[in-house]
């Protein structure tokens, strides 16, 4: 059901009988997360990330990128995510982007990024426990 009501979102975007609007293109994207769709969904949540005003569907973005281990696309979605601000939880986006730098062996950005985590009370913990384990493997 999600992967037809995919497709006929997706004409209907195209075809312009529904509004090109971060909404829309945000549900398309949730849609096709739905139909497991995800290379479909990475594209729809672009649309839907240029369109807003904020960073939090570049943060979407980038968890999209993680779970593919799509490294390098998570970093530059969670790097523009942290600059057009407007975010719910600062601190999750500064832990995934250490994350991202470890996998990428960026060793020193992902100290400094769980450096910033750790600044935020939903994050300390999980900040932590990475810097303490770089601290081990360095």
């Amino acid at each position: 059901m999600p992967y037809l009501a995919g497709e006929r979102l997706q004409q209907a975007l195209k075809d312009r009988q529904v509004k090109s609007s971060y909404r829309n293109w945000r549900l398309l994207a949730d849609t096709w997360i739905e139909a497991r769709e995800f290379q479909r969904a990475v594209t729809a949540l672009q649309r839907a990330a240029r369109l807003s005003g904020n960073g939090q569907p570049w943060l979407r973005l980038a968890q999209l990128h993680l779970e593919r281990e799509a490294w390098q696309d998570a970093i530059g979605a969670l790097e523009t995510a942290l600059k057009k601000g407007g975010l719910r939880d600062p601190g999750q986006a500064w832990l995934l982007l250490g994350s991202a730098y470890f996998e990428t062996r960026r060793t020193e950005a992902a100290r400094k990024a769980f450096a910033r985590a750790r600044q935020f009370p939903s994050t300390r913990k999980a900040a932590t426990q990475w810097l303490k384990y770089l601290q081990q493997v360095s």
